[in-house]
């Protein structure tokens, strides 16, 4: 019994402490103001980025036709579809997002930089806390993928 009063006490003060580190992180330098990076450091499996190569940290850039313009408003449209995300920075070719875990509301930083050139959207997600995220920022970019891809549709049906 004993034994189980104490790993309750140490769950409850683990939970505490996560609680804690999730509204103390403070986002890295640039973010939110435009000029954050788009590579992952690869110290730490939390991160993809399409500017990286390595396995594990690299995910496929967003295409896109038409307009910067278009693909920046379906871009902001699908980031939203997201729950817990607030836009911290928003250009005429860049997106800067912190979204939330459930569970602690660990916070998760994202730019999506828009680029006419190759007509691509390159992007990175990165957890603030913690060693590895368990895969949460590669789901959450390629269901902003698909909405992006389900928005770009609907557009062009309409």
């Amino acid at each position: 019994m004993y034994i189980g009063i104490a790993l309750f006490l140490l769950i409850v003060l683990y939970s505490i402490r996560l609680a804690y580190l999730a509204k103390t992180s403070t986002a890295p330098a640039g973010f939110g103001a435009g000029i954050s990076e788009l590579s992952c450091p690869i110290d730490r499996p939390s991160c993809v980025s399409s500017k990286n190569s390595e396995p594990g940290f690299k995910i496929a850039a967003f295409s896109y036709a038409g307009t910067q313009a278009a693909a920046l408003s379906t871009l902001k449209a699908a980031i939203s579809s997201e729950p817990r995300v607030e836009i911290r920075f928003e250009s005429a070719n860049r997106i800067e997002a912190t979204f939330r875990t459930a569970l602690f509301g660990f916070p998760d930083d994202a730019t999506f930089e828009i680029s006419p050139s190759s007509a691509t959207i390159e992007l990175r997600s990165k957890s603030r806390v913690g060693y590895s995220d368990l895969g949460v920022n590669a789901k959450r970019i390629e269901r902003i993928r698909v909405a992006f891809a389900d928005l770009t549709q609907a557009s062009k049906s309409e």
